[in-house]
């Protein structure tokens, strides 16, 4: 039988336990319009901003009233032809590359062979280190990759994002994105350009 010491002290325990768990579903509550307000406010939909941090840091992400974000659903990616093992959303990347490319797009099936190259990047990450393919894909996005996909195979640099005119890009913002490798996992949020 419990002391009235140990009754007070398995009272108090019940009493902590409670308070933690409101505790967690305010944060969970918190997080939850947080990141919604996110995506409304990144989609360009109305956002009711309830805190000054909150705007602040929606504002960082957009940067520019320039940037589009569109909002696309993590599980409807695969209409764009996103398959849970891939990193990229092929068919977003190809019409990027196309659009910021002339040389490209005359022939938009060169595309295809941009996105190969990329995809080795990422393979070879378990050969040549993470570190390294970082550097390399850092390479590939600041414009500084060039291919032999000109004219008589000369060599034109590949741009993916227009560093110049961001209205040149297209952005979109996916939630609860699923990827397959050694292992699964599901990204909470993710950004696309």
């Amino acid at each position: 039988m419990p002391t009235e010491v140990e009754k007070h002290l398995i009272e108090a325990e019940k009493e902590i336990k409670k308070l933690l768990d409101k505790r967690e579903k305010n944060v969970f509550q918190r997080t939850k319009h947080h990141r919604k307000a996110l995506i409304d406010f990144l989609s360009g939909k109305p956002v009711s901003i309830r805190t000054k941090a909150l705007k602040e840091e929606s504002e960082a992400y957009s940067k520019s009233s320039e940037l589009n974000w569109n909002y696309v659903q993590g599980e409807k990616l695969a209409l764009h032809d996103k398959q849970p093992q891939d990193v990229f959303v092929d068919t977003w990347l190809k019409e990027s590359i196309c659009r910021l490319n002339k040389t490209i797009a005359k022939q938009p099936d060169l595309a295809d062979e941009v996105i190969h190259r990329m995809r080795g990047v990422l393979l070879e990450a378990n050969y040549s280190g993470l570190v390294r393919a970082n550097e390399i894909f850092y390479d590939w996005l600041s414009g500084r990759t060039p291919m032999p996909l000109g004219k008589n195979g000369e060599h034109i640099t590949i741009h993916l994002i227009d560093f110049d005119n961001p209205g040149n890009n297209h952005f979109f913002i996916s939630r609860k994105v699923q990827f397959s490798g050694s292992r699964d996992a599901y990204f909470d949020m993710v950004l696309f350009s």
